[in-house]
């Protein structure tokens, strides 16, 4: 008699859209498609409430505080009807969200659940307060398995926390999305179009762009996503070349990139931005600061040129090379090829499979 396969229940503790953003991406991926044969999930959705725009305040509110006890109290009915032997916690390592989410993995604990928790942040730029330094020391104590989005948070959180073993695992995209909006080679004599996605905030490098602008009059500068109060007040004497798509949403902004030439990227700080993903995704060559997961992503002078973050030089340089560039149609080539072999869910969806059998092999479950 063939035995049946027993299946492994998952939790997931993490943001859906709507707002959008990167884990909210990565979950709302993760809720399109399933785990796979032999693998049941559920979610409960961690995101913020409808208010809390990129302008809101960082205070924390009566309804925040409320929504929180609603997640906890939503993940214990959880344990109570779906019994998960995995609890899968992605945090933005914000003070007030990190503090949540120890409740969270600590709820996983009191019912014998294995806590994994997965920091969507570059950890060296989160842990520069003293609340996230020590609530991710703490929830790295109480897991089983931590899961970071580079190179860089990994080296940290070893060298932080004693006893950790992060497993760095990129963020995926959907494979419906790659070559769409394909780039194609530019005609001679037209102007080379640059785009920024994204929010548009000063740590995102936006006015980087600005700045840099007025060198290349032979350039349009595209600045398309949301933007915060901040911008709006710094930038009302923009060049004549930077143009400003305001309150773009997800897929206004996936549409776009079929009509330029390359992304400008020059954020301050990131752990792996579904920007430059999506870019990448789309055949565009990439000019991108070294900051997070951009330098694992972006392979130098094969898919784009990199810069160090708020260089007004390194970024004119980096812009330039691209510009002169005949190789510019190889590189997004060459990017595309990349995140069908390396980033799409079902090549990562395999790795994170491999993270919930190693926690579960010595564990029999029904």
């Amino acid at each position: 008699m063939k035995q049946r396969r027993k299946t492994m229940r998952v939790l997931f503790v993490s943001p859906l859209p709507p707002p959008a953003g990167g884990i909210a991406t990565w979950t709302s991926i993760i809720s399109k498609y399933g785990l796979g044969d032999g693998f049941g999930y559920r979610i409960v959705n961690s995101g913020l409430l409808p208010s809390q725009t990129i302008n809101s305040c960082q205070k924390v509110t009566f309804l925040q505080l409320l929504r929180n006890v609603r997640i906890l109290a939503l993940q214990i009915g959880e344990h109570v009807c779906f019994r998960p032997h995995i609890v899968h916690v992605c945090t933005g390592v914000s003070s007030m969200g990190i503090i949540r989410d120890f409740f969270c993995l600590l709820i996983a604990h009191v019912f014998f659940s294995k806590g994994i928790v997965h920091f969507h942040r570059n950890l060296p730029d989160a842990c520069n307060g003293n609340i996230e330094k020590m609530m991710v020391t703490v929830v790295t104590l109480i897991t089983h398995q931590q899961i970071v989005l580079n190179a860089l948070s990994s080296r940290y959180l070893s060298a932080a926390v004693r006893g950790a073993n992060p497993v760095v695992l990129p963020n995926f995209i959907d494979a419906e999305m790659v070559g769409t909006g394909s780039h194609h080679k530019k005609e001679d004599g037209s102007r080379i179009k640059g785009i920024y996605c994204g929010h548009l905030l000063p740590q995102k490098g936006v006015m980087d762009i600005v700045s840099v602008a007025p060198e290349f009059p032979e350039i349009d500068f595209t600045l398309a996503g949301l933007m915060g109060e901040e911008l709006q007040k710094l930038i009302h004497k923009k060049p004549g070349n930077v143009i400003i798509l305001p309150n773009q949403n997800r897929s206004d902004l996936l549409a776009l990139y079929s009509q330029y030439d390359f992304l400008l990227f020059l954020s301050h700080s990131e752990g792996f931005p579904y920007a430059v993903l999506e870019a990448m995704a789309a055949g565009l060559p990439i000019v991108g600061t070294r900051v997070g997961a951009v330098p694992e992503m972006v392979d130098e002078g094969l898919g784009g040129k990199l810069c160090e973050p708020g260089n007004l030089d390194s970024i004119k340089q980096a812009i330039r090379s691209i510009v002169k560039s005949s190789d510019r149609f190889a590189m997004g080539k060459h990017n595309r090829l990349k995140v069908m072999q390396q980033y799409t869910y079902d090549v990562i969806r395999l790795e994170l499979l491999g993270i919930y059998e190693h926690l579960k092999r010595k564990t029999d479950y029904d």
